[in-house]
């Protein structure tokens, strides 16, 4: 029981622990009310059922497997002993202990999401890193490569929000701090929006965007997306002409007309939205010190 019920984390550790215990009072239960008549041939068929349940929903909900389990140890001991009957009393016991001491055990030398949480960061700033130089390079024609890097970037911030999830469960002194993380994934989920209409501008209006003021753009964003996801003490700073092509409001022809200043546009939100990920990242980082 204790093997069963301790897990990597405490999330998974209670929802292990409460599946357990549940399961074996089903099980329990459905002993009770299935094997008054105690035909052989019945207590055998439903041992050979439960046996097939109890592996096949081990990874899919656990209370099932935990009821079927019951019920087989159950049957395997009467089976075994019929003239002792069915051993509740101990396996309830069994279960209720084994998950205490599973469940005390999770605080001894615990893992706490603060502890691994800033490398998930990490590695979510570096695919948002990775999906923009795919995005933007000036040759991007590689599709599979660029669903790849989109795509690993939605998991590293997937993995963030899970986080985020199982740490609502720990003590209150060692929870993430949620506030910090809802901002980096809301600015995290935009970027990658951002990203994704210029990938769609470059693709569509490819003919109409004038080539010199498209690639100094994209440079420009480049760069300044790079300073801001991941910088390097020696990278050059942004191109400070390239700026001031970025429109501040949003461009009045549609992009039917004139697709560039949408470009634009799109390419200076996406970095408004690297710089609020840069400072929700200090924050975070600021909160777990």
């Amino acid at each position: 029981s204790v093997a069963v019920v301790l897990r990597g984390n405490l999330e998974q550790t209670l929802t292990r622990r409460n599946a357990r215990v549940l399961g074996t009072l089903f099980g329990c239960i459905l002993v009770v009310a299935l094997f008054g008549s105690r035909s052989p041939s019945f207590t055998e068929a439903v041992f050979l059922v439960s046996v097939g349940i109890a592996h096949s929903f081990i990874n899919v909900r656990y209370w099932v497997t935990a009821t079927a389990a019951t019920v087989m140890a159950l049957l395997q001991a009467h089976l075994a002993d019929p003239g002792v009957g069915f051993a509740l009393g101990e396996r309830l016991a069994d279960t209720v202990l084994g998950a205490a001491l599973g469940w005390a055990f999770s605080y001894v030398l615990p893992s706490w999401e603060r502890q691994s949480v800033p490398d998930a960061v990490a590695r979510a700033l570096a695919a948002l890193d990775g999906y923009a130089r795919r995005v933007l390079a000036p040759a991007s024609d590689d599709a599979v490569e660029l669903r790849l890097a989109r795509r690993n970037a939605y998991d590293a911030l997937g993995a963030v929000a899970a986080a985020m999830q199982r740490s609502t469960v720990e003590p209150k002194r060692a929870r993430l701090p949620v506030t910090e993380l809802a901002v980096f994934l809301d600015h995290g989920q935009r970027l990658m929006a951002h990203l994704s209409s210029v990938r769609l501008i470059l693709v569509r209006r490819a003919a109409a965007l004038p080539e010199p003021e498209v690639g100094i753009a994209l440079r420009a964003a480049m760069t300044e997306l790079s300073e801001h996801l991941a910088p390097a003490p020696d990278a050059a700073p942004a191109d400070a002409e390239a700026r001031e092509l970025w429109p501040d409001t949003i461009p009045e022809d549609p992009p039917t007309a004139d697709p560039l200043p949408w470009l634009l546009r799109r390419l200076q939100l996406s970095v408004d939205a690297a710089r609020r990920v840069e400072v929700a990242v200090g924050a975070i980082d600021a909160r777990l010190r």
